[in-house]
């Protein structure tokens, strides 16, 4: 697994045999320059995980769901579908164990690989 954040990277990445890329919500701090990833967007995750996805051809390419993004089962899943099928990823990552099981589900449910 490697995280990319822009086409170049994940080309490079896709190239070299790598068989996931990661589009995390670390471009916050990586890309952005914030402290932190709680002010990424779902809307700035669309964006890059987009250019991920044209230049991974080969691997896949998981979307981080950010902070505030999935704090109900039906969030969850509009979050989820919303990076499918806006950036094109092959599935989505989210955090919390036990406590988001409910969200994973929604997720599922809605037919996003999780």
């Amino acid at each position: 697994c490697v995280t990319a954040y822009e086409h170049g990277s994940a080309r490079l990445a896709d190239e070299a045999g790598v068989d996931l890329v990661l589009v995390g919500d670390s471009l916050g701090m990586v890309v952005r320059g914030a402290g932190g990833t709680e002010a990424v967007t779902m809307e700035q995750m669309v964006h890059h995980s987009q250019a991920v996805v044209r230049g991974a051809e080969r691997a896949l390419v998981v979307g981080d769901l950010v902070f505030g993004s999935y704090l109900t089962p039906e969030q969850a899943a509009h979050s989820a579908v919303r990076l499918v099928k806006e950036a094109g990823v092959g599935a989505v990552k989210l955090e919390g164990g036990a406590r988001v099981a409910a969200c994973v589900r929604a997720a599922v449910d809605a037919g996003v690989a999780v």
